[in-house]
């Protein structure tokens, strides 16, 4: 009796604990050199490999807003194994505004609820297309991994492209921008260049695994990076700040 007991101590013990497969990250956003939010990323792996990814994304109210509350948004996204495509991908803004996105009867089902109604649009699901929202930054791990690294060169990648719920193609070009702060040899960076339907234009930076280390949006000039690579960064980026 007492080693079953033991034997069912081990087992709830081992299931408590995380998969090796689970990953955890906190990434800065940064504005024009100042720094307004951040975006904590919590993934888990279940025994059948499917991954479970939960973020939440807190961002400062602009200078001029009377309210400075920050907003937050949270999202939750529930990948198959094998497949780069969300089965279910939730959105949830304190602005009053939620998306949820399901693939069912093989279409996308993008469902945008607000305080006064709800929209719904469907389109095709073709399996092999990755998604990609300019919002949740944490998607670029997964879309990313669709470029091919034998192939190597330009690739243009079909995507779903969140939350405006169209299909893009996405050009992806191989870079070699290398900064000094990204002197890491364990992590070996890889850098990319991404052109957004003409209009947005990415510079990448992943690490080994694909998970997103720094991400530059031209225009905005929004920056996403890692908190461990920002804390090395930080004075220069107050510096920077302070002058513009």
């Amino acid at each position: 009796m007492i080693r079953k007991f033991i034997l069912i101590f081990i087992l709830l013990f081992l299931a408590s604990c995380g998969s090796p497969q689970d990953y955890s990250q906190t990434y800065i956003i940064v504005m024009n050199r100042k720094k307004i939010g951040t975006e904590v990323v919590n993934e888990k792996t279940d025994r059948n490999g499917n991954r479970t990814c939960i973020a939440e994304q807190a961002l400062d109210s602009g200078p001029n807003a009377k309210d400075k509350k920050q907003r937050i948004i949270k999202t939750k996204m529930v990948i198959p194994k094998g497949q780069l495509f969300p089965s279910s991908y939730a959105y949830d803004s304190d602005t009053d505004s939620s998306y949820e996105i399901k693939v069912e009867d093989g279409k996308i089902i993008n469902t945008n609820k607000t305080q006064e109604e709800s929209e719904v649009k469907q389109i095709p699901f073709d399996p092999g297309m990755p998604m990609l929202s300019l919002t949740s930054y944490h998607t670029i791990d997964y879309w990313i991994r669709k470029y091919d690294e034998k192939k190597r060169g330009d690739q243009n990648i079909q995507t779903y492209l969140f939350p405006s719920a169209s299909i893009v193609k996405i050009m992806v070009t191989p870079s070699n921008t290398i900064l000094p702060d990204h002197d890491n040899k364990e992590l070996k960076i890889k850098n990319y260049e991404i052109e957004v339907d003409n209009e947005i234009n990415i510079l990448l930076w992943v690490d080994q695994d694909n998970r997103l280390y720094r991400m530059f949006i031209q225009g905005p000039n929004i920056e996403v990076i890692r908190e461990d690579l920002f804390l090395k960064i930080e004075k220069d980026y107050k510096q920077q700040g302070e002058n513009l």
